[in-house]
């Protein structure tokens, strides 16, 4: 076992500390995978649930942004930028910090420079949010619906594109880890592919079949998180954070059944917390079925 592999294998041996506190001050660092459907006001819904204080969450985000391009708007390359001020210069009272790639980058992991780029901006993103005393949170995203037309080689389909997209994170996982201050990944993108799975594994197609409940994750572009993608994201994140139970939220957003609320809370406490168990979110996912799946 080399060095790197275990220092990663220690770090990992160190529980992920849950994050709670009456006024706990999140931010979240991304693009528009981040910004879609106003998933900071649902994230601080859910935090405010579980304290009598005011969770906080916060965003930087632009259309588009890669770690790198956050870096220089934290390094000094881009001036005294707000990112800048909430993390260096007059940092924000700051708990957790939840950091979104470009969409695309985290699957390049072989493939030269961009990904190489960006891990080197993670770490140093990383290193800012360990000075100020915060914990780092990486937003595992998920793959295209479809996969990704303009590399096809990488992601010719969506199981493709998210094996990439989870190996990919799990090195910004490895890079940024130690054993006094192990990072975590927020797994969003396994999420999606717990619901994407239950079908195919009852011999249905969930990228042909535009009422699946995997299909309806996504808005129109198949790229872009519907409102229900963004809920199941902040679910995962809350989670992930907390280390409480999504299923016992009571927070729920507009256009999204009853029946979809309490799939996507189970989804996110199975990827996170490992329950319930598959068999009981495939249950969830097919009770829409008038003969139902076992």
């Amino acid at each position: 076992m080399t060095t790197r592999a275990l220092l990663l294998f220690l770090a990992l041996m160190v529980p992920w500390a849950p994050v709670r506190g009456q006024d706990l001050n999140v931010l979240l660092i991304g693009n528009s995978y981040t910004s879609f459907h106003g998933l900071s006001s649902m994230l601080q819904s859910m935090l405010r649930e579980n304290a009598q204080g005011q969770a906080q969450v916060s965003r930087s985000t632009r259309g588009g942004a890669t770690f790198t391009d956050h870096l220089a708007n934290l390094d000094g390359s881009n001036g005294d930028t707000t990112l800048r001020q909430n993390l260096v210069t007059d940092p924000l009272p700051l708990d957790v910090v939840v950091m979104q790639e470009q969409s695309q980058t985290p699957g390049f992991y072989d493939s030269g420079s961009i990904f190489t780029d960006s891990l080197n901006a993670a770490v140093l993103i990383d290193d800012a949010i360990a000075a100020i005393g915060a914990q780092t949170v990486f937003y595992q995203t998920w793959g295209r619906r479809s996969g990704d037309s303009r590399n096809p080689f990488f992601y010719p389909d969506y199981p493709a594109m998210q094996a990439r997209l989870d190996e990919g994170y799990s090195r910004y996982v490895e890079a940024t880890s130690s054993v006094q201050r192990p990072t975590q990944a927020a797994p969003v993108g396994p999420a999606f592919q717990l619901i994407y799975d239950a079908y195919v594994e009852a011999g249905m197609d969930p990228v042909e079949n535009e009422s699946s409940d995997f299909f309806q994750l996504y808005d129109s572009d198949g790229s872009h998180p519907s409102r229900r993608g963004t809920y199941l994201a902040a679910c995962v994140i809350y989670a992930t954070i907390t280390q409480n139970d999504p299923r016992d939220l009571i927070y729920t957003t507009t256009n999204v059944s009853p029946r979809e609320h309490a799939l996507l809370r189970a989804t996110a406490a199975h990827v996170v917390l490992g329950v319930p168990s598959a068999q009981s979110v495939n249950g969830l996912i097919f009770s829409l079925f008038s003969d139902g799946f076992e």
